[in-house]
């Protein structure tokens, strides 16, 4: 395989993992963790568990969707129990907290949100996005032409 082929065959290939990995995080609904919760607020992570179980028994909910349950090994390699929770949980958790803790998650919160990429929530948005990326496909095949003519 050539160099120009190869180079091809990349670009080609980051491309796909591009599409797939915005497809995957428009799907993924954003979490925060119980650690993450018990960090932020400064209270100790059992209580902060014991907090979301309590909440999930008198709002009826199950452990699914809206939370999620997953393990990690703490700081002596025991497997320890966390939760994931929606943004929604999440404030219902802390609103029962301080005022200062209230805040500090829902800052936790918009960092989060400000972190994922916007999709288009209209048309001329759509538009605007597919003119960025015509631009910028243009510009590689620009810059892809210039190293083919160096290599030949």
């Amino acid at each position: 395989m050539t160099e120009l082929q190869e180079m091809r065959k990349y670009r080609s290939e980051r491309d796909d993992r591009s599409v797939a990995k915005l497809a995957d995080m428009s799907n993924e609904e954003m979490t925060m963790t119980s650690r993450e919760i018990s960090t932020l607020t400064e209270k100790n992570h059992g209580h902060v568990k014991r907090d979301i179980e309590e909440m999930l028994t008198q709002l009826d909910i199950k452990i699914d969707q809206s939370i999620i349950s997953t393990h990690y090994k703490d700081r002596m390699n025991r497997e320890q129990t966390e939760y994931k929770l929606n943004k929604e949980l999440t404030l219902v958790l802390v609103s029962g907290y301080s005022t200062k803790l209230r805040h500090a998650i829902v800052k936790r919160w918009q960092e989060l949100e400000n972190q994922t990429p916007q999709l288009p929530t209209n048309y001329l948005e759509a538009l605007e996005a597919l003119l960025n990326t015509e631009k910028e496909r243009k510009q590689l095949a620009y810059e892809h032409q210039q190293l083919e003519q160096k290599i030949l």
